[in-house]
């Protein structure tokens, strides 16, 4: 897996998306329509899930939601899993996207590729289970490439509003 890394301190989603696809910075840094913003603004406007799923849909690709019951007993694509976390002391302020590694369960952690290095962090279950629950929105999914049906659909119900359930 070719691990993607962040060019500044806040585009987690443009190597997210990257490393999960496994597609250059610049394709998907294009695809989410990122760009630098005053005060940090470009997290919660680019890396917020709905403009993430955009992205997918220009790239071809839509996503499949995983559960945090999936992620914590290993139902889920190392290498591809993509997971929006939360700061648990600043939960609604401070997210981040990244890659899931590795699910070890025989020592309770869980790979992470947070997009600053080309090294996994271990985060304990509990410490995974936190960032992911004490924010909003909740939000961890694997994308796969989708046939143009599929990506037609998902096009139509941004354009005419319709909310996504899968």
């Amino acid at each position: 897996m070719n691990v993607v890394l962040m060019r500044g301190k806040t585009d987690c989603e443009v190597a997210m998306l990257a490393t999960a696809l496994q597609i250059s910075y610049e394709d998907a840094k294009a695809a989410l329509d990122w760009r630098k913003l005053p005060q940090g603004l470009e997290n919660p406007i680019f890396g917020n899930p709905y403009n993430v799923y955009r992205a997918l849909i220009s790239l071809g690709y839509w996503k499949k939601n995983i559960t945090l019951t999936d992620i914590l007993t290993g139902k889920y694509e190392p290498g591809k899993t993509c997971c929006l976390i939360h700061n648990p002391q600043s939960p609604n302020l401070s997210q981040h996207w990244l890659v899931l590694g590795a699910n070890r369960p025989e020592f309770g952690t869980i790979e992470v590729f947070w997009g600053d290095t080309e090294k996994p962090r271990m985060l304990t279950h509990k410490q995974f289970k936190d960032y992911f629950i004490k924010g909003f929105p909740n939000c961890a999914m694997v994308p796969y490439k989708a046939n143009v049906w599929r990506i037609l659909w998902e096009r139509m119900k941004i354009f005419f509003g319709v909310k996504n359930d899968s």
